[in-house]
């Protein structure tokens, strides 16, 4: 067996407007040992601010926060023996740069580094960046929720009533009938 080589990443390295709640894959040429795939190899980072105060900022009023690292946690999944998903334990922000390293045997300052089934190492570190888009909630749907059946109603015979709410579900669906023999239409918002 060779080192193992990383085929695909999702999100692609330097991609833009990501979807927040996207996981992130990693896809090798060949079967890893899965339990080289950990925090100790795999690292999710985004901008953090941490709180080092030297004496002179202790005074201040209002001190400018240093920026830093902050690691993201999160679960591993694997669909197969040539890959991995890595799912971030929270939400990401939006438009944020994000940057992602698997630990290969070229690393300085690993502990571990990702190994194929046959025990050899991935030979030189992996490293790439994607950028998070914005959560807007205001765009209108690109198409009609409603079929263009419905569309030819008489608003005159349209009932609306909302659905009874089941347990912890809080879903707004409401359900639009009409009387004159049309079907049910049902809408979640």
């Amino acid at each position: 067996m060779s080192a193992p080589v990383i085929i695909s990443v999702t999100p692609p390295d330097l991609a833009t407007d990501i979807v927040l709640g996207m996981p992130i894959t990693v896809v090798f040429d060949q079967a890893i040992d899965t339990t080289t795939i950990n925090e100790a190899t795999f690292a999710l980072m985004g901008p953090g601010q941490t709180a080092v105060l030297d004496p002179f900022r202790e005074i201040l009023t209002d001190p400018t926060p240093d920026t830093g690292r902050e690691y993201i946690t999160g679960l591993f999944a694997f669909p197969d023996s040539n890959s991995f998903i890595f799912t971030p334990a929270r939400p990401l922000r939006p438009t944020v740069t994000y940057t992602c390293l698997l630990a290969g045997a070229d690393s300085p300052l690993a502990t571990s580094v990702v190994k194929n089934v046959g025990g050899e190492s991935l030979a030189t570190s992996y490293q790439w960046s994607f950028t998070t888009g914005t959560l807007n909630q205001a765009v209108p749907p690109v198409t009609s929720p409603i079929p263009l059946a419905v569309t030819r109603l008489d608003p005159a015979s349209i009932r609306v009533t909302p659905r009874l709410l089941s347990g912890n579900d809080l879903s707004q669906q409401i359900r639009v009938r009409s009387y004159l023999g049309m079907p049910v239409v049902s809408l979640t918002a």
